[in-house]
């Protein structure tokens, strides 16, 4: 080093000068020198210790600082795949929610068609169990314990029957419902024979009002599933009905109740009896 340098030639002049016979105050000149560049070269090598140190720190901050940026590397690729799977989670659930739009236009169309059905009491709409069901209130339909068509319930069939096929590849189910009283004649030998047959009629007159047979089906459920008491003449009275109820396509279960808004209903008064 340059420093190692002016040492050794400062302390060879200071031994020549010591030799040769230089005055003393020569001689301190030279050994305060001596001493002062000493003193530098100390600080020197202080320094160059410090420097050392401060580059090994900065040397593990590096290494740090890399293997961070690995980490935050594998991190943004595992973002960017939460990223790509809420992007299709969202697709998905607008696509759903297109389908669901469409659904609800096609019922709003259809309960407007029938609006005025119902002022006029002939029929009532109802969600039960996330489906649209029709109801037909037995008086319209049937005399008491028979399963002949009035000509008023006819009419009202043929009706809700040019409205219904209109909205297409859908099942319907034609349930036929009776009050708890029991029935015992010649034709029907209990509730559920008639139930059954009523049902059946009803099915007739739909087909033959345009809809199509194989989205048809029948069913009688006698006094199994009342929507009112039986111990009441009003309560066996609602529950002497015919409901045509709308399935769900297997991969849709709509809501129906955000559809249907209040309409004014006419009661209707008829004999009671199954």
């Amino acid at each position: 080093m340059i420093v190692k340098t002016q040492v050794v030639s400062a302390l060879l002049s200071g031994a020549l000068l010591a030799g040769c016979g230089v005055p003393k105050e020569e001689h301190q000149k030279v050994a305060d020198a001596l001493r002062k560049l000493e003193g530098d070269f100390g600080k020197m090598k202080t320094r160059a210790e410090k420097a050392e140190e401060q580059g090994s720190v900065y040397k593990g901050q590096l290494e740090a600082l890399g293997q961070d940026m690995s980490k935050l590397k594998e991190g943004q690729e595992m973002t960017s795949a939460e990223l790509e799977l809420a992007r299709k989670r969202m697709d998905e659930l607008r696509r759903q929610q297109d389908a669901n739009e469409v659904r609800i236009s096609q019922y709003r169309k259809l309960v407007d068609k029938l609006k005025s059905m119902v002022s006029q009491g002939k029929i009532e709409l109802r969600a039960r169990n996330g489906r649209l069901t029709v109801r037909l209130p037995d008086e319209i339909l049937f005399p008491p314990g028979k399963a002949d068509l009035k000509q008023e319930g006819r009419d009202a069939l043929f009706q809700l029957g040019a409205a219904l096929r209109e909205i297409d590849d859908r099942d319907f189910q034609i349930a036929g419902h009776t009050d708890n009283v029991p029935i015992k004649s010649k034709k029907f030998r209990s509730n559920w024979e008639l139930s059954q047959a009523r049902a059946l009629v009803v099915l007739q007159i739909l087909m033959e009002a345009g809809m199509d047979p194989r989205h048809l089906s029948a069913a009688g459920f006698a006094d199994m599933a009342p929507v009112a008491d039986n111990a009441t003449d009003d309560g066996r009275k609602q529950n002497r009905r015919i409901e045509i109820v709308l399935e769900p396509n297997i991969k849709e279960l709509p809501s129906i109740d955000e559809v249907l808004k209040p309409i004014p209903t006419k009661r209707t008064t008829g004999p009671t009896g199954s």
